[in-house]
């Protein structure tokens, strides 16, 4: 990877999307004059129907093979974890355990070895969740157990470049209502919590994207507001620069090229992509 160090630099800003709808940024109202000048992009693709669901992360294995996850509410107020997959044709639902409990990511190093995670509902009260697991091999869907946590602990992103090595990320609850940065490691054998100096002031880790099994990137919220990047580069987790012009780092992917590429919001309320 070029120049790791040099972190992340804002290569662009506006989005345009937004702008597009609301007519607030300069230069949207060419875009708004009669119909939106908005080239060919994301089109609906036939899925099922599941009321009161909601789909939060994807991840692509090969064209033949895909994964989309997420939760699926019900009037009395409890979630189930809901995974679709993708054959080359058709998108399908694929059962999961019954669980009080909602997806935030999911990844995958083969066909038969793919990760979910997100947090499970542990009683009624408002911190009543934690960590949540789960594995496909190929037939079915299963929990994995994973270090126990205090409640109101929750991961919110998984990558796997391999299938002994897979990385989720989130936030551990602490005194008081307090975070910390999560970040667990999958060795082939077990999930095992990772440790840092670069984690210390990390009240949450958001999101992790691998090209490699030596190179790995998260993005973390920093205790007091602000926002910074991580590196795995197979030996260590260290501290990344992050522009300042970054307000909400929502996602990441890594390529296989040595490119990261993140996105979220800017300081300016616009859109912002960051690479490396």
């Amino acid at each position: 990877m070029s120049n790791p160090m040099r972190g992340f630099a804002s290569i662009l800003m506006p989005l345009g999307l937004a702008a597009a709808v609301i007519g607030a940024a300069p230069g949207a109202g060419a875009m708004m004059s009669g119909k939106s000048k908005l080239p060919a992009g994301l089109h609906v693709v036939s899925s099922p129907f599941i009321s009161n669901s909601s789909l939060s992360a994807a991840a692509a294995i090969a064209s033949t093979d895909m994964w989309a996850v997420g939760d699926v509410s019900s009037p009395g107020g409890a979630t189930q974890t809901l995974a679709e997959h993708f054959n080359g044709t058709t998108w399908s639902v694929v059962s999961t355990p019954a669980l009080n409990a909602g997806f935030r990511s999911v990844a995958g190093a083969a066909g038969n070895d793919a990760w979910a995670v997100g947090d499970q509902a542990t009683g009624t009260s408002f911190f009543s969740f934690n960590t949540l697991i789960e594995h496909w091999d190929g037939t079915s869907w299963s929990v994995v157990s994973s270090p126990k946590l205090p409640d109101g602990s929750s991961l919110r992103g998984v990558t796997a470049p391999a299938t002994d090595n897979a990385w989720a990320v989130g936030f551990a609850a602490g005194p008081s209502g307090s975070a910390s940065a999560l970040v667990e490691h999958w060795d082939g054998t077990s999930w095992g919590i990772a440790s840092s100096p670069a984690f210390t002031n990390l009240v949450g880790v958001t999101g992790v994207s691998a090209d490699s099994a030596s190179d790995v990137w998260a993005l973390a919220d920093v205790a007091g507001g602000g926002l910074t990047s991580l590196r795995w580069n197979g030996q260590s987790w260290s501290l990344v620069s992050t522009p300042d012009q970054a307000a909400l780092l929502a996602g990441m992917t890594a390529l296989s090229s040595g490119t990261v590429v993140a996105v979220g919001r800017g300081t300016n309320s616009s859109g912002i992509i960051l690479t490396n």
